[in-house]
């Protein structure tokens, strides 16, 4: 609760006076070298009328100036008896008490233990020079090793996953004896396995839902991601209902890639619905079905329908304890995903089908079943990935979920290069551009083209 007000504060504050960072920095960087440059002669008020600094920005610029000074003193890594003192004299002058101190110097002590502690993991094994430097850190701020351990495992451990998913992108899977030398270096630290687990799953997490959204947005897994994500979730560990959310998503995506590749999916279990001489079922599953305009209907008036759903390589059967409908493939002359579900054109009107998490897959297959091509969408590049993950903080930016996402490009007729965003498969907007596939069917008339979208 504390940081989420800590980000509604600083939110608040880039609104109300979006320079202000800029200007903080301006000013301590220029009050560090007044402090400097008057040593004993140093007057805080007299250097803040001087600088023309504002009351309310005092105590943001004495933190920030501290901070550069604190920086200064661990250059190389090391932090002098001396380097202490005179830190000491400066908060002083700085008139910055024991309470805000802590926090900088914490901050500053984790961003060099970082680098310490990384140097080391790439040697492979902690040699007495590594483990000296890293107790050394510890000793110059009064903590204990185990006190920066755990901050830098609970609060910075994504960089460390960062640097095991690169390696990992180009072996296909981080080294065991790598991931050995992590374990054994936390275990002389202090840390044991569960706390390094515990600290490390929050990042596991969003690292693989990272590697699942692009995998979405693509309708295609690749197979290093595919051992990877895997290996990964085994490996590292992460919660138990999550493990099951990632395997049934790589279940889905692998399906995905097979029906990419021309290998259509076949129903080994005969769920109870009736199929004729020859028919195949290829996808079954739950589905909620509406009318949306029949031709002479009032299909406002119509019951929506919950029930089983089944795509053969003939038809889409629905199933409800009211009524089973079927519609044949020769009939349908597209399919357009929407918010919230599947629209079928049929030459009696349009009917939506709604298979929750599995619309994408269904779709898929279904436009494979009919043989239809999707139109061609331009791709959307990393880097537009990167900038929608960073800007949405790994969540939804319609209801903030952080699962299911995949990358939708957001339909902007000003613009020649629509934003991109991170969406939930359930709130990607329909307006965003639609899938839309033409088939033969039973009418000469194909139906007109819509816009595209990121499907």
């Amino acid at each position: 609760m504390g940081q989420l007000l800590a980000r509604i504060r600083h939110r608040i504050a880039h609104v109300l006076d979006p320079h202000c960072q800029e200007r903080v920095a301006r000013e301590a960087a220029a009050l560090a070298v007044k402090l400097l440059a008057g040593r004993e002669n140093f007057d805080l008020d007299a250097a803040r009328h001087a600088l023309g600094i504002g009351v309310g920005d005092l105590p943001a610029v004495t933190a920030a100036a501290y901070r550069k000074l604190l920086l200064q003193a661990w250059d190389d890594d090391e932090f002098t008896p001396d380097s202490k003192g005179g830190l000491a004299w400066a908060a002083d002058k700085l008139r910055l008490p024991p309470d805000a101190r802590r926090p900088l110097h914490l901050e500053v002590a984790r961003q060099v233990f970082q680098r310490c502690l990384l140097a080391t993991i790439e040697h492979g094994a902690a040699d007495p020079n590594d483990l000296a430097q890293l107790q050394h850190i510890a000793d110059c701020m009064d903590w204990e090793v185990a006190d920066l351990v755990h901050h830098y495992f609970l609060h910075e451990g994504e960089l460390l996953l960062g640097a095991l998913f690169e390696s990992l992108t180009v072996s296909g899977e981080i080294a065991a004896d790598q991931w050995e030398s992590v374990q054994q270096l936390a275990a002389w630290l202090g840390l044991s396995p569960q706390e390094m687990r515990a600290g490390m799953a929050p990042k596991v997490k969003r690292l693989l839902e990272r590697l699942l959204a692009g995998a979405r947005t693509d309708s295609f897994l690749p197979q290093p991601v595919d051992d990877a994500i895997a290996h990964v979730a085994k490996l590292v560990g992460v919660p138990r209902e999550f493990q099951s959310y990632v395997k049934q998503e790589l279940a889905t995506l692998r399906i995905l890639t097979s029906i990419e590749r021309g290998e259509l999916p076949v129903v080994s279990t005969s769920p109870d619905v009736e199929v004729e001489p020859g028919e195949r079922i290829h996808f079954f599953d739950r589905v909620h079905y509406r009318p949306i305009r029949h031709v002479g209907v009032d299909s406002s008036a119509a019951t929506p329908l919950i029930g089983s759903a089944a795509l053969t390589n003939k038809r889409l059967i629905v199933q409800s304890p009211a009524k089973v409908t079927a519609v044949h493939h020769n009939f349908v002359m597209r399919l357009t995903p929407v918010r919230g579900g599947i629209e079928v054109f049929t030459p009696r009107g349009i009917d939506l089908y709604d298979f929750g998490p599995h619309n994408r897959l269904a779709l898929v297959l279904y436009g494979a079943l009919l043989k239809a091509t999707p139109e061609a969408l331009p791709p959307i590049e990393a880097g537009d990935r990167d900038a929608a993950w960073l800007r949405d903080d790994g969540r939804c930016a319609a209801c903030g979920a952080d699962h299911y996402l995949e990358f939708v490009r957001l339909e902007d007729h000003g613009s020649d290069h629509p934003p991109v965003h991170l969406m939930c498969t359930r709130c990607a907007p329909h307006n965003a551009g639609v899938y839309s596939v033409a088939t033969g069917g039973s009418s000469d008339k194909k139906p007109s083209r819509a816009p595209s979208a990121t499907f």
